[in-house]
């Protein structure tokens, strides 16, 4: 390996795996500060230089008009092998997107080279290998609109991969999620709805509405998104399994607010508060059917073996006086 000079008419681009490599952020860095990591080459002869790394740096000093640069120079080797080192180098500083790692595996892949290979050569665990590949098959469109505008490659994996939804569900779902409106964290949220029964068996419209609630509530966890479920089922129809969820629901809120009644809270509370919750549990009584609270206190009612008891003392004393 050794430093070279090179004029850039004699570096020659390969593919880019990019699809803009415009940074002028990065051009007015070299301008004020130079170049200060060199370009990587390959040299196939005096006058023909192959770029390895540093795509972006390349086109910023084509930007600055800048004819001759330092470049780190290394020997020939092959166009795929080239890619190979690219990548090993973009894997670990993780300065391109998943969409142009993606580009760089597929390429070695319909090259020869196998899922292992790659892993190996890059010294990364297979499974980061197949994460990439998995958006392979998620519809071009999507990645097309996703990449310009910046939104992440593996929430749209998982949008492309998920099942059980209404396809103009999913639709709204990816376009959302390019649009920025939702992220990947989103997505994983409604892959657990997803997998509810009461909401894969239901109407598109009804998809829908969950998917906003949900979206609404940024702290929804599990329990929250079945709760948007399985209310949301319940009051469409009856389902056993709906209507147990919701009461046992009930029940932990009712137990939550027996809970919260401390002596604290109910000795403090105003005439108004009481009336206030006095109307919320009059209307909960209403819904469920229970007996209106009776205003007045009952009635002792005494069993008849306390009355003879009573009588039989009675007439004790008065035989006693006699």
């Amino acid at each position: 390996m050794k430093f070279k000079s090179i004029a850039l008419e004699h570096i020659k681009l390969e593919d880019e795996f990019r699809k803009n490599l415009e940074d002028f952020n990065l051009a007015t860095n070299i301008k004020e500060h130079g170049l200060i990591e060199p370009l990587i080459v390959e040299e196939k002869n005096l006058n023909c230089f192959i770029l390895v790394e540093g795509y972006r740096r390349f086109w910023a000093l084509k930007h600055l008009n800048i004819p001759v640069v330092t470049c780190k120079v290394e020997k020939l080797t092959s166009k795929d092998y080239r890619v190979l080192k690219r990548l090993r180098v973009e894997l670990k500083s993780k300065r391109k997107t998943g969409y142009e790692v993606e580009r760089m595996i597929s390429f070695l892949l319909d090259n020869g080279y196998t899922e292992e290979d790659i892993a190996k050569q890059c010294n990364i665990q297979k499974k980061t290998v197949k994460k990439y590949i998995n958006g392979k098959d998620v519809n071009i469109h999507w990645k097309i609109r996703a990449e310009q505008s910046g939104a992440g490659r593996h929430g749209l994996t998982e949008i492309h991969h998920l099942t059980n939804i209404h396809p103009d569900n999913k639709e709204y779902v990816a376009d959302i999620y390019i649009k920025r409106r939702i992220n990947a964290n989103n997505v994983e949220s409604i892959k657990t709805l997803t997998k509810l029964d009461e909401f894969n068996k239901s109407s598109k419209d009804f998809q829908r509405d969950c998917i906003n609630n949900m979206i609404d509530d940024e702290n929804l966890n599990n329990e929250g998104i079945k709760d948007i479920v399985f209310t949301r089922s319940l009051k469409q129809q009856y389902t056993l399994s709906a209507h147990q969820y919701v009461f046992d629901k009930v029940l932990h809120l009712f137990d939550k607010l027996i809970d919260i009644y401390c002596h604290n809270f109910v000795n403090h509370l105003t005439p108004i508060q009481k009336k206030d919750l006095q109307r919320k549990i009059k209307i909960i009584s209403n819904k469920i059917g229970l007996p209106p609270p009776s205003s007045t206190p009952p009635k002792k009612i005494f069993s008849t073996t306390i009355k003879k008891h009573q009588e039989h003392t009675i007439l004790i004393k008065i035989d006693k006086k006699s």
